[in-house]
């Protein structure tokens, strides 16, 4: 079956590797974190995300196509227009970070387990956690500066038009002013 490009699931090999690293080819690879259908749900959730954080410079709506019969849940979504590269990048960097945010809540640091005659204990590094999640941040947001700035003729044609009309507006009603 072929999938559409404004499926949410051609993203699922760029989120595998977000998440996985470059190694993660598909849901068989030995570092896969997560089957399809997970990622797909991180993939919508990230899109949402996006549109919501970007305060409407992701120019793409996020559909559901499919439902689940008992629930209702949404389990199939569309992005339209489709994503070009810039945006899935953002989109993966959202993912991501989402992921890491939901899996590391809960992870601890540092444990001891003891038994009668044994113990064992471990330790994770809290910096290298706090540095992922930093990186993966600023990954993001870079990437919605980056889509901020090429939708920044519309801000330019947007002050032009809130000029243009208080000009306008102070020639034609006398009452009005070009500073108000």
């Amino acid at each position: 079956m072929a999938v559409e490009p404004n499926d949410v699931r051609v993203l699922i090999p760029r989120v595998r590797r977000a998440i996985d690293g470059p190694m993660a080819s598909g849901a068989t690879a030995p570092t896969a974190t997560l089957d399809d259908e997970q990622l797909k749900a991180y993939v919508a959730d990230a899109i949402a995300n996006v549109i919501f954080y970007s305060g409407g410079a992701f120019a793409h709506t996020l559909d559901v196509s499919q439902r689940d019969a008992i629930y209702g849940a949404p389990t199939e979504w569309t992005v339209n227009p489709p994503l070009d590269e810039a945006e899935t990048t953002l989109v993966a960097a959202q993912a991501a970070l989402d992921y890491f945010f939901w899996s590391l809540k809960s992870l601890k640091t540092q444990e001891t387990i003891r038994d009668e005659g044994s113990e064992w204990s471990y330790t994770l590094s809290a910096t290298l956690m706090r540095d992922q999640m930093n990186l993966l941040r600023a990954m993001r947001d870079k990437a919605l500066e980056t889509l901020e700035a090429r939708t920044a003729v519309l801000e330019t044609y947007g002050s032009f038009i809130a000029i243009r009309d208080a000009d306008v507006s102070g020639l034609i009603e006398a009452w009005v002013t070009a500073e108000a």
